[in-house]
């Protein structure tokens, strides 16, 4: 940046060494020019570097298309380094459409200019052009401008809307920096890269929408817009970098598209007022960067997240970790495990909905959330790790299924207020997870109870019940999850748990399988067989020898977007977001 600085100053400098005579070839009612006799082709320039070039041009200037010197006719296609330099009383400029290029420095300083027409023609505004033009209200890019250089309209206050074009594809590093009064940004389709602090300062700025062309967002880009209070960051950003909306005060909620794949330390630093975060269903990762001093979202009191795919961090702790503040967590279909510490901490939290995606759920991943009530595993699950869920004392009922295979040490421990444990684990192993002499009722599959009585970690239950078919010799134990219910020859049965129900014995018995509105059914394994295929809208008819065992999976249709159980206006709201993004 300081680099640019100097080539624009150093090239308006060379251009007049030893005398002023050598500063332009030619002065045509009232403007100044440098010739290209070869191309005949004419530069708009300056009278001199000095202070006397404030007042070679005043008032309002309109540049022609072409211009006769000598008898030969020259096109006029640039405003040269530094034209208008520091011109003060100049009020409104126009350019022709023969100009291409406004060079560097062009208009700098000219601190009373109100207004500029350049054409249709602009392919480059180069760095500094605008840059102290702080009384510039308007500013209207033609349909060719490809490039807005470094500190191209830095400082201009003045400006309250920009509309940059579908042609533009970089905005330059400082491009809007410290344009205070800006409060509306439009960010033309075909922009790739918004520069280093291109936004810098923008303190009235209150939205901004990240069109799906933009790949690199440099650091600091939005830093300080005190205003902001929503940003969506389309589908092709890859990073968000470090410091690019540090000091956003205002901003209450962020949308990051499926392609983003890190976030860099402090992006959100001193973000006060981030309550929502939504990041887009993908297949690809996120990695959250903090250090052991400087958390990600340390500084935002974020209230509802909507986790749309797997995420990690360079950290230990989770960037979520510890935030009280969070009451409303969605976690997307396409997450397949739930990392360590993930939401530890998290005490406003009172359910979750853990997707049928994953697969495991890392150490410390709901430590000490107090207010959690209610937790569903779903059947993907292997692994529970160390102290998962240790210290949830307002969780009364846990059900435990069949897939998982290892359960870490201390993870229910603190579980106080538990009432019941519904474990389909019929491969028992040791665990160390609830503690010594757990109050809670244990209730494990049939001809199990030995056998949970005998093995370590969970003979601390003091009461275990066995759901036993042989109670009534015509019996079923059943299990399913809680996103439907299940009528056996027309009487409906319990969800959410396993037990015994009655069946007709040696004669063909009608199950009936109703999901829950925007749930669909997944699964039915009898036996330890897989016999979905059989089931015809939703209803399994079958002989069932006594003593058997049905699993029943119930999943979410595709439909709810937002993972809440319930199709509505909120999930069009998601699917535009994911839309916008694509």
């Amino acid at each position: 940046m300081k680099q640019l600085y100097l080539k624009c100053l150093l090239l308006g400098i060379l251009s007049f060494i030893d005398v002023r005579a050598y500063a332009y070839d030619c002065y045509v009612n009232g403007i100044y020019y440098n010739l290209n006799e070869d191309e005949k082709k004419a530069s708009v320039t300056y009278l001199d570097i000095s202070s006397s070039n404030s007042s070679a041009y005043q008032g309002t200037v309109t540049i022609p298309s072409k211009i006769a010197y000598n008898e030969t006719e020259y096109i006029v296609t640039s405003v040269g380094v530094n034209a208008f330099y520091n011109c003060r009383g100049l009020v409104s400029i126009n350019l022709p459409n023969s100009v291409t290029t406004i060079g560097c420095g062009a208009f700098q300083n000219c601190s009373g200019l109100t207004s500029a027409s350049i054409g249709n023609n602009v392919t480059i505004i180069d760095g500094y052009a605008f840059f102290g033009c702080r009384k510039l209200k308007s500013f209207t890019f033609g349909n060719s401008v490809n490039i807005i250089g470094d500190y191209a309209f830095y400082g201009c206050s003045g400006l309250t809307l920009i509309d940059i074009p579908n042609s533009v594809n970089t905005i330059g590093d400082y491009a809007f920096g410290g344009c205070s009064g800006l409060t509306s940004v439009t960010i033309g389709n075909s922009v790739t890269t918004i520069g280093y602090s291109a936004f810098n300062g923008c303190s009235k700025l209150t939205s901004i929408d990240i069109p799906n062309s933009v790949t690199n967002i440099k650091g600091s880009a939005f830093q300080d817009c005190i205003m902001l209070s929503s940003v969506i960051i389309g589908n092709s950003v890859s990073s968000i970098r470090e410091l690019t909306f540090f000091g956003c005060s205002g901003l209450t909620s962020i949308t990051i598209g499926k392609s983003v794949t890190s976030i860099e330390v402090n992006a959100f630093r001193d973000c006060h007022g981030l309550t929502s975060i939504f990041i887009v269903d993908g297949s690809e990762p996120l990695s959250l960067s903090a250090n052991s001093i400087i958390k990600l979202f340390g500084d935002c009191p974020i209230e509802s997240l909507y986790l749309g795919r797997n995420i990690s961090y360079s950290d230990s702790d989770s960037p979520f970790m510890g935030k009280t503040t969070l009451t409303s967590l969605t976690i997307g279909n396409s997450v397949s495990n739930i990392g360590g510490s993930a939401f530890s901490g998290c005490t406003g939290l009172t359910s979750v909905n853990i997707p049928d995606r994953v697969t495991s759920i890392g150490d410390n991943a709901f430590y000490g959330c107090t207010g959690l009530k209610s937790i569903e595993i779903p059947n993907r699950v292997t692994s529970i790790g160390n102290n998962a869920f240790q210290n949830c004392s307002d969780l009364t009922s846990l059900s435990i299924p069949i897939s998982v295979t290892s359960i870490g040490n201390g993870a229910f421990y603190g579980c106080t207020n538990l009432e019941s444990v519904y474990s389909e684990i019929t491969d028992v192993f040791s665990i160390d997870a609830f503690g010594e002499g757990c109050d809670a009722v244990l209730y494990v599959p049939y001809g199990k109870k030995l056998t949970y009585i005998q093995t370590p970690g969970w003979n601390v239950f003091n009461d275990i019940i066995e759901m036993d078919p042989a109670l009534m010799n015509t019996s079923l134990l059943l299990s399913c999850n809680s996103k439907g219910s299940i009528t056996i020859n027309g009487t409906t049965v319990f969800t959410n748990k396993i037990g015994s129900v009655d069946i007709l014995e040696d004669a063909e018995n009608t199950i009936v399988f109703t999901p829950k509105a925007n749930c669909k059914l997944e699964q039915v394994c009898f036996n330890g067989f897989d016999v979905t295929t059989s089931v015809e809208n939703n209803t399994l008819k079958a002989v069932i020898p006594a003593k058997s065992q049905m699993v029943v999976t119930f999943a979410k249709e595709s439909g709810d977007m937002n993972n809440d159980g319930i199709i509505n206006i909120s999930d069009v709201v998601v699917l535009v977001n994911m839309i916008l993004g694509q």
